[in-house]
């Protein structure tokens, strides 16, 4: 994409939609004097990590919903990685809503069904979902190396450019796609040649994210998908986005964005709190490699990422970017 289209399309982003929003994020106050501390317990992409704020459920009704000041808050889900921890600091005991923890493809799921109303979701379920609506302003994203998603090559001199064999992570739909994106636009290969392989064993690639590929990521030959996407596109990627089923008022727009904001100015006690890594790498990961904010330059990358994603598969997915009113 050459730099005067890109320019056209982020600027567009922000006179319409991203600039609206992020106003509207500006104007609110922060209402909190300092974050609550959640469990020091560690995050575990197979098994959902525990309650952050045990107290919220005594004001949780049968459905697993909240009571704040009398009415009842949306259901709430996310993804139970570290990179997530900073977008959710204190917002359970604001919302007196427990958060849901469960990997991608199962929150995806749950959200289906209608047992989550608002969740922190993998982009590719907006796609896959036309009742979804984007939460602006927040998410969780990269420019450049992510460390959490990676292609891990299981041989010397293996790369994208030449793997025959992958075992894809079947944690994340938009992982997959991703890689599936690179490999064909980055690097012209035909994805009909390449064996997609259901054991890792049986594989010379390995697509791995969240926690299980940050645990690997000194492992010596690896592909970052982070890195390649924005070598390829000059864009940063979003991987993650705070969605709504359902109408969200005001108050959690400002729950939301009060989280984000405590989170990214608490980010070396979570780093130390967690258990997954040394801090001083969590405190690099969280500082370095993931980013919070999603406006324009993100928003052209995420309509970018869509509109391949149609391409790629032949699906007449809806790719306009609908937000929350």
């Amino acid at each position: 994409m050459e730099n005067t289209s890109k320019s056209g399309l982020i600027a567009a982003f922000d006179d319409k939609a991203a600039r609206r929003f992020k106003a509207r994020s500006q104007n609110q106050v922060n209402l909190y004097s300092r974050p609550e501390r959640p469990s020091t317990a560690p995050i575990s992409p197979d098994i959902p990590s525990p309650n952050l704020f045990p107290s919220a459920r005594e004001t949780v009704d049968e459905r697993g919903r909240g009571r704040h000041k009398g009415r009842i808050m949306p259901s709430l889900g996310s993804v139970p990685y570290l990179n997530a921890l900073p977008l959710l600091e204190g917002l359970e005991a604001a919302t007196q809503t427990p958060i849901v923890f469960d990997s991608p493809a199962r929150l995806h799921e749950r959200v289906l069904r209608g047992e989550i109303d608002v969740a922190l979701l993998p982009v590719i379920s907006y796609l896959e979902c036309p009742d979804l609506r984007l939460i602006p302003g927040t998410g969780i994203v990269s420019h450049g190396e992510v460390r959490s998603v990676k292609a891990f090559h299981e041989k010397k001199g293996v790369t994208l450019a030449n793997c025959a064999r992958i075992h894809l992570d079947t944690d994340s739909k938009t992982s997959r796609r991703l890689l599936k994106l690179l490999l064909l636009k980055k690097y012209d290969r035909d994805l009909a040649e390449i064996d997609f392989v259901e054991e890792a064993r049986d594989a010379d690639t390995i697509l791995q994210i969240g926690d299980k590929a940050l645990e690997k990521s000194h492992f010596g030959n690896a592909s970052d998908l982070g890195a390649e996407w924005q070598e390829l596109t000059g864009l940063p990627f979003v991987y993650a986005c705070w969605m709504s089923r359902v109408p969200i008022t005001q108050e959690l727009l400002t729950h939301l964005h009060n989280a984000k904001m405590m989170g990214k100015q608490s980010l070396e006690d979570i780093a130390a709190r967690q258990k997954l890594i040394p801090p001083d790498e969590a405190l690099s990961y969280l500082t370095q490699n993931i980013q919070y904010d999603v406006e324009g330059p993100e928003l052209v990358g995420l309509k970018m990422f869509f509109d391949w994603v149609v391409e790629l598969e032949n699906q007449n997915y809806d790719t306009s970017l609908r937000f929350v009113a």
